[in-house]
Formats: C-alpha cells, structure tokens, sequence
C-alpha cells in the first residue's frame, strides 16, 4: 500500500553516479508520496540545493568530479535543518571507513551498499537511522 507520508511529503535529492540506482530510488521513494530529484555529481547537487528547498538527501560516498564527503560538508552547510544520509558500497576500501567519515562530517545516518529500500525510506524520514553493518 503506498500513500503520502503522515508528515507530508519530503523534498529529497538522491545524489549517486549510478543511473540505475538514483532512477530506482527516486521510483521508490516517489512511490511514497515524496517529491525527488536525482544529481549525478555533487556540482550538480548543490546547484539544486541552491534552488529549491530540501528536507533529505540521499548521497553516494564515491563520485566524480565533487565527492560525496565534500558534498556532504556543503549541503550541511547549506542546508542545515535538512536530513542527510551518506550512501557507500566503500569501493577499495571498506564502506565503514567512508561512512564513519560521512558521520563525522554531518550525515545524520549511512546506508551500506547494498541496502534494502524500506531502509532508505526510514532513513530520510528519520523513523530510523540506518547504520553501517
């Protein structure tokens, strides 16, 4: 069943290189009712930052051109009230790495590639922080 959250819907920006993967969570959470926008850099992302206003965003840790920690550090602080949840499947590195540095630099939660849908759901509507396993 899907319906517009009890808080109204969220303006989320999902920020991730992989067009598949923005396109699916962007599909899902526009399911439920959420207003979303993809970026497929940082540059980009703070472009719409700049523009509309924000409640959540959904940002990969590895990108080209501006990274996710950078764009992370921006988009907080531009956008200070809104939810921010670093996304990493760690790439050489092991995501924990990555998104224990997400954590320090303002992502109020982390999802580890790859994670369920209903876990990105929760995180942007802070119903539940999804952490690093």
């Amino acid at each position: 069943m899907t319906s517009v959250p009890a808080s109204g819907p969220l303006n989320v920006l999902v920020v991730d290189d992989d067009p598949q993967l923005s396109r699916l969570l962007a599909t899902w959470l526009a399911k439920y009712g959420h207003l979303v926008e993809t970026a497929a850099n940082g540059r980009v992302a703070l472009q719409i930052a700049e523009a509309r206003h924000l409640d959540a965003a959904l940002v990969d840790i590895i990108m080209p051109e501006m990274e996710g920690l950078e764009t992370i550090i921006e988009l907080r602080r531009r956008l200070p009230n809104a939810r921010i949840i670093a996304m990493s499947g760690g790439g050489r590195v092991g995501p924990e790495e990555f998104l224990g540095l997400a954590r320090s630099f303002g992502a109020a939660g982390v999802l580890k590639k790859p994670f369920k849908l209903q876990d990105a759901l929760e995180a942007i509507s802070g119903n539940r922080i999804a952490a690093a396993a």
